[in-house]
């Protein structure tokens, strides 16, 4: 297969993908409750969910690091393998562990695995499907996603409310559909002639090796190359970054406000937190795919994130309504995230290939991801920080200012690249 024509083989991948899909999405629908079985199930304090929500952050810091190894490793989509056996499987043991402190720790290892599967994707897309056509691609498979969490959502929310310990089983069922997700990713054929196919080293020579502290830095040097020579990569990721704030500090207040501050059930957060918002997403998702092929990846996010910064603001507004009619902007409020947060969706996994062009996407995609490691250490304590000091409208408020504040930056240099049509577009 791997003589295959490149159409030929952009079909047959994309016949995997529409697989994969489908495990992955019932993985997300999953793995989605994890913030609100914390809060209502495990008991979990503010501090735990702050803890909570650094998982993903902290393992995203080592993804520079991932994409180094798959930049060195010649067999490298065995690496789903890895991230099948020690990410997603360990969640299997929440079966019998139901306590707060097992639950961060596996989630570590979930997020750990996820870092890894994350650069992995991007160099399969990137390898096998045309510049011009990724985000399309990317979009339908993520429309169809969000659609089927839409389909999951209610039914699962129902059945973690029909007894306290169904959780347990929630989380027995993700491992096995990540499990399988992975597997199917590990069976997708690449295109072998893409320069940045070659590895550095052969598997055999690298597995068992001690690595210096000169080659721990290596990564490390690398990615600040990258971002000293590709200035409108490295504007465009510290634009990211206050995006990135806003959203982990939304993250963070959100589980309190909606269980202490809106007294809401299970079924009542799968309506909103996740079948409405992805219904928003599965609406809007192919549009973000074909604006994002179209326009620079600053103009697009200007647009996405002057969106998004009203989401914060309409859901703040519930707690001041009556009881009756509270839950209606709150399902607004979601629908209209997840309308915003699809062309999110699609700048944070496709736009760093635009700035990479023909060098390696794993590699700047593992930059992306490191990146959004180091805001979402701070963004959780700075939600923390505000939700304790001032409360969780002052939180949502803060939140959409940063919103504001990054759309207004994307705007700019969005018209700069366009001066420029060699920079930064895709081609």
């Amino acid at each position: 297969m791997s003589d295959s024509h490149p159409s030929e083989l952009a079909r047959r991948t994309l016949r995997l993908q529409w697989l994969a899909i489908g495990f992955e999405s019932l993985l997300q629908t999953g793995m989605q409750f994890g913030s609100t079985i914390a809060k209502k199930s495990l008991a979990a304090t503010d501090w735990q969910i702050t803890l909570l929500m650094m998982t993903a952050p902290l393992c995203f810091l080592l993804s520079v690091y991932w994409a180094e190894l798959i930049r060195l490793v010649a067999r490298w989509r065995r690496l789903f393998l890895l991230a099948a056996a020690f990410g997603v499987l360990p969640l299997a043991l929440m079966a019998v562990y139901g306590s707060m402190p097992v639950f961060l720790a596996l989630l570590l290892l979930y997020e750990l695995g996820n870092s890894l599967t994350i650069p992995l994707r991007n160099r399969v897309m990137q390898v096998n499907y045309p510049a011009n056509r990724r985000s399309r691609i990317y979009s339908r498979l993520a429309a169809a996603s969000a659609g089927m969490i839409l389909l999951a959502s209610w039914p699962v929310g129902r059945f973690l409310d029909a007894a306290p310990d169904n959780w347990r089983w929630l989380f027995l069922a993700a491992a096995g559909f990540g499990v399988v997700d992975r597997l199917i990713w590990h069976r997708i054929p690449t295109n072998p002639t893409a320069a940045y196919q070659r590895p550095a080293l052969s598997s055999p020579e690298w597995m068992g090796r001690i690595p210096t502290w000169h080659q721990l830095a290596q990564p490390i040097q690398r990615m600040r190359d990258v971002l000293d020579r590709n200035r409108d990569f490295a504007r465009w990721e510290g634009q990211f970054m206050i995006y990135g704030l806003a959203f982990f500090i939304i993250s963070t207040v959100q589980p309190s406000y909606l269980v202490e501050g809106l007294g809401l059930s299970y079924t009542q957060i799968s309506v909103g937190q996740l079948a409405l918002l992805r219904l928003g997403g599965a609406l809007t998702l192919p549009l973000m795919g074909f604006l994002h092929d179209r326009y620079n990846p600053a103009k697009f996010c200007a647009r996405v994130f002057l969106l998004l910064a009203f989401f914060p603001l309409l859901l703040s507004s519930c707690i001041w309504l009556p009881e009756g009619i509270r839950l209606y902007p709150f399902y607004l409020a979601f629908l209209f995230q997840g309308m915003a947060m699809s062309g999110v969706a699609v700048a944070w996994s496709m736009s760093s290939l635009v700035f990479a062009g023909d060098e390696d996407g794993a590699l700047y995609q593992g930059i992306h991801v490191t990146l959004t490691g180091f805001r979402g250490l701070l963004g959780p304590l700075l939600g923390l920080l505000i939700m304790q000091t001032m409360g969780w409208t002052a939180a949502f408020w803060i939140a959409a200012g940063l919103l504001f504040v990054a759309s207004a930056l994307m705007q700019r240099q969005g018209l700069e690249l366009d001066q420029r049509p060699a920079a930064a577009h895709p081609r």
